[in-house]
């Protein structure tokens, strides 16, 4: 069984103070639009979840074997120093299996991800980010540990239902960036417990390399971040998923009891963030798909009640011929209509 890690102290500690109040209302926010989204497209909506669930669930699918093809799984026997990193720092975190970590070349891209695919989890190093770290096992630890994270505190497998929050202005990537901070803060000091060696890894994103992470220049470092509170730079990071990397230091610092103070954001950038993200750009996408469904099925539902109006009218052929009157003024019947359009005057 998995541990329960939220009553630990130590553990809470290194969690994002507003991580779980984020999610909280990220969760009754999308419920409240899953229900919205039903009710307004008549459930067809549906339709158009569920596929495109299964097409990211087969693309994901995809993926994973392609990794498994040309990646390198690390095993007790393949990179065990590497294994054992894996396998400590699971157990650390409580997870009841060991995730599979693999090692995969994206040509170029500089990144690690977690995945979950149906209840596997799987971690992916790409050969440029283990480059960079240059075989120092720490910084690879760090790396590891914060995609674990992630795969620990459900971040992935809550990504389904949290959809529609993350379309919704200023909500979604604070929580977002909220869930990295918490895994750098975890990976940092939970699984570290080293507080240089956790600010130097956190460094080898924006340096990409081990001995420039090694020289930054901390307190040079925070002078720039001082300068993150004006109206582009707010603009940028209100509608970004992921904090800036010196907000990413200074949290860590933080945790480890450093009062590393807040910069304060423009507010005119942060009221503006919404209209320059892509999030709008999606929000305004799924209305328009409302609208259409909606549009749609409101013109079939007229038109059904309509044939069926004008079928109750005209129940058989010979309610319909009742009222029809022959030459003479005479209402009859379609049999009488009928018998007297194929006789002579003299048999009328």
């Amino acid at each position: 069984m998995s541990i329960d890690r939220e009553n630990d102290k130590e553990y809470m500690s290194c969690v994002h103070p507003r991580e779980n109040r984020y999610y909280t209302i990220s969760l009754v926010v999308s419920i409240i639009l899953w229900i919205i989204f039903t009710i307004v497209t008549f459930g067809m909506g549906l339709l158009y979840v569920w596929f495109g669930a299964f097409a990211i669930l087969i693309g994901h699918a995809v993926f994973i074997a392609n990794i498994k093809w040309y990646g390198m799984k690390i095993t007790e026997r393949q990179f065990p120093e590497l294994y054992t990193i894996v396998k400590n720092t699971s157990t650390r975190l409580g997870l009841q299996k060991i995730p599979e970590v693999y090692m995969y070349n994206m040509n170029g891209v500089f990144n690690a991800f977690a995945m979950q695919v149906l209840s596997r989890n799987f971690i992916v190093l790409t050969t440029t980010i283990m480059d960079a770290c240059d075989g120092d096992n720490k910084k690879i630890e760090f790396i590891i540990a914060h995609e674990m994270t992630h795969l620990q505190r459900k971040h992935t497998k809550r990504q389904a239902i949290l959809a529609p929050s993350r379309l919704v202005p200023w909500l979604g990537n604070a929580y977002s960036r909220a869930c990295e901070n918490t895994c750098d803060g975890v990976a940092g000091k939970f699984i570290m417990n080293d507080k240089e060696q956790a600010i130097k890894s956190a460094l080898i994103l924006p340096t990409a390399d081990k001995k420039r992470a090694d020289a930054v220049n901390i307190d040079a470092y925070e002078e720039q971040r001082k300068e993150s509170g004006g109206f582009w730079m707010t603009l940028v990071e209100i509608g970004a998923s992921h904090p800036f990397s010196f907000n990413r230091v200074a949290f860590l610092r933080n945790i480890f009891g450093d009062d590393v103070p807040k910069v304060s954001r423009s507010f005119w950038g942060t009221l503006l963030s919404p209209f320059f993200s892509i999030q709008m750009v999606i929000g305004v996408y799924i209305v328009i798909i409302m609208v259409f469904v909606a549009k749609w099925y409101m013109e079939a539902s007229e038109n059904t009640v309509s044939e069926q109006s004008r079928m109750s009218d005209y129940s058989s052929p010979y309610d319909r011929n009742d009222s029809i009157k022959n030459e003479d003024g005479y209402s009859g019947s379609w049999d009488t209509e009928y018998s007297s359009e194929n006789t002579t005057p003299s048999e009328r």
